[in-house]
């Protein structure tokens, strides 16, 4: 009998048909429920092998069976179903030992930590204004991630480097290149009151989707902070990492019971963060508002009350007399609310730190030291805290560490460029340039500044100059190209064309013409001094000297108003440098002394590198050879 005629007859096609069928939606309903429960991805692999030797099963057995009358057991099919099952158990064994990337519950190499990156989330939602959510649970995710043990998390910049490539490699490719063994990615829609997350687990190397879980449901703080929980408790369970006792009640937490709170603090966050970048000063901060919004809808939020005071201590366009002192009373009143957290202790850092009460801001800096987990924050404030109590050594080793942990960041590797700028190590200041440039994949107005700080230090006005047009191309901001460290003292060797053309620049950059802001410092009636300091040193520095001399003159009668009784370093040096600039020695000395006294008390070093003594001492001695008194100035 031909062999097609036998097939129909016991109706071969149809069985494998049905079994399909009914396979197929096993596995889609296994699919979908192991999405919403996060199954692992060995559990679909297993549930494939079994389902596959089934169908193997099913046609031997209608091959056997499938003609009519009553047939018995022989001895070939038991064979082959025998071999079925053989086959099926060689399947689940393989996958039992697999390599890690491909298994749900990985062992450790060794006790080795293995990293992971949060991805940038991406943003469904139908409403633009919603985008902060996808941005606060990828920042949510890598801090609680980073109370697993043995789990190295990267900082959120290494993600944000590899969203903002214009062509970016393979995930693949690019877990090998930075040694990063998983990612965490995933989707948000908002809409009304409704929210889904998609999240899913993948291996580096591989590429492969290890798990995903889908979430929908009514959006509350409550149902979002236990999702991000077992988010990270499901990463720990797959990856055979514990997470301690106490760990676990600090995951559970929730941050606050009102959502319009929660939401207000997240758009605030994002706004924080897009601001410190920005890095331009302003009569008021967007963040500062919407962490307002948040401590009055929710008055025991502890990190709304924190970050209120990071916001406030700002580099602000104008003084507010009671700025500062709503920064101390919104930090602490968040280390009351949450002595556990770190962001409060930080906030009150800062806040000592801008008043110039060095030990106080130190004692809290360490108090947030040890209350941080995410490994990025704390080398960061690490490497903060050794410039800050003069410890070279420790600070160069803090950024090695940090350029390790956090290859793709440009941050440890800008402090390197000042710590080898400052210790004459001119070359590998180059290289630390060069770095940045790989890393961020262009030159940007800062790198090119500093390029040319470096060129004047080694006696190469000529290369300096040859680069000076291009820092004008990048538009870059005012900090990075006029006045400070490393921008007066370029101004000066460059030709009078240059330095008018750069004046421009600063213009346009610092007073926000180019924003539309159109705000004029030396006309902004809360604040005759602080940017009308700014504009005068600018227009000393590029040859206005009459322009500079009329500002002059008003600042010092504005000083005298606004800081009669100077109350942070930057006031008394202001201060030396108004009185300076117009000629009058006994003032000029008579504030850096003061400030010399109050903050670098005792014989000044060359070799004490702590912040506040540094530069008291050095104002102290610029205005003494200014005034032609070299040997005390030594």
């Amino acid at each position: 009998m031909p062999l097609i005629q036998r097939l129909r007859e016991r109706k071969l096609f149809q069985w494998a048909l049905a079994y399909l069928a009914g396979a197929w939606v096993i596995y889609e309903s296994a699919s979908t429920v192991g999405g919403h429960f996060g199954f692992s991805d060995l559990i679909f692999q297993g549930l494939f092998v079994l389902l596959a030797s089934g169908l193997l099963a099913v046609l031997v057995v209608a091959w056997y069976h499938g003609e009519r009358g009553r047939q018995r057991l022989s001895g070939p099919e038991v064979l082959m179903l025998a071999g079925v099952l053989v086959l099926a158990g060689l399947g689940l064994s393989q996958l039992g030992s697999a390599s890690p990337p491909t298994g749900s519950s990985v062992e450790a190499d060794g006790g080795a930590d293995r990293s992971i990156l949060v991805l940038r989330f991406q943003d469904l939602s139908p409403d633009p204004d919603d985008a902060f959510f996808a941005m606060g649970l990828q920042e949510a995710l890598t801090s609680k991630l980073d109370h697993v043990s043995s789990l190295a998390v990267l900082s959120r910049t290494t993600a944000d480097w590899y969203a903002d490539q214009s062509d970016p490699p393979p995930l693949s490719q690019f877990a090998r290149d930075f040694q990063i063994d998983y990612f965490v990615e995933g989707s948000v829609r908002c809409a009304g009151d409704s929210i889904r997350i998609t999240v899913k687990l993948i291996d580096g190397p591989t590429d492969r989707h290890l798990w995903h879980r889908d979430y929908d449901g009514a959006y509350s703080v409550e149902a979002y902070s236990r999702l991000q929980s077992e988010i990270v408790q499901q990463i720990a369970s797959d990856l055979r990492l514990p997470i301690s006792p106490e760990d676990l009640v600090w995951l559970a937490e929730v941050p606050t019971r009102s959502l319009e709170a929660f939401e207000a603090f997240e758009r605030g966050w994002v706004a924080f963060w897009d601001e410190w970048y920005r890095g331009q000063s302003l009569p008021e901060y967007p963040s500062t508002r919407w962490f307002e919004q948040a401590v009055e809808l929710d008055p025991d939020f502890a990190r709304a009350h924190a970050w209120l005071a990071r916001s406030l201590l700002l580099p602000h366009l104008g003084p507010d007399p009671s700025r500062l002192e709503r920064a101390r009373l919104a930090a602490e009143r968040s280390i009351v609310l949450g002595p556990d957290l770190w962001d409060g202790h930080l906030a009150l850092a800062n806040y000592h730190g801008v008043r110039g009460e060095q030990e106080k801001a130190l004692d809290k800096a360490h108090a947030a030291l040890e209350r941080m987990s995410e490994e990025t924050l704390r080398l960061e404030l690490q490497y903060k805290i050794a410039v800050q109590t003069g410890d070279p050594k420790q600070a160069r080793e803090t950024l090695r560490e940090w350029a390790r942990v956090d290859p793709t960041s440009p941050w440890p590797i800008r402090h390197s460029q000042v710590y080898f700028l400052y210790d004459h190590r001119y070359e590998e200041a180059l290289e630390e340039l060069d770095r940045e440039v790989v890393v961020l994949g262009s030159r940007t107005g800062e790198n090119l500044r500093r390029r040319m700080m470096i060129h004047l230090l080694r006696g190469k006005p000529e290369a300096a100059l040859a680069l000076h047009d291009d820092v004008l191309v990048t538009g870059t901001t005012s900090y990075a190209l006029l006045p400070g460290t490393w921008g007066t003292a370029s101004l000066r060797v460059l030709p009078q064309d240059h330095r008018e053309r750069a004046w421009k620049v600063w213009l346009e950059a610092d007073l926000g013409i180019g924003a539309g802001l159109q705000l004029n410092p030396c006309d902004y009636a809360d604040d005759p001094v602080s940017g009308c300091l700014r504009r005068a040193i600018h227009e000393r520095d590029v040859g206005l000297r009459a322009k500079a001399r009329i500002l002059w003159d008003s600042l010092r009668v504005a000083a005298e108003t606004v800081w009669a009784e100077p109350d942070i370093p930057g006031e008394y040096y202001a201060l030396s440098l108004i009185y300076m600039e117009l000629g009058q020695r006994d003032d000029a000395l008579r504030w850096a002394r003061a400030a010399r006294e109050r903050y670098a008390p005792g014989p000044c070093s060359i070799d004490d590198y702590r912040v506040q003594r540094h530069n008291s001492c050095t104002m102290l001695a610029r205005i003494l050879a200014r005034f032609g008194q070299y040997d005390e100035a030594l």
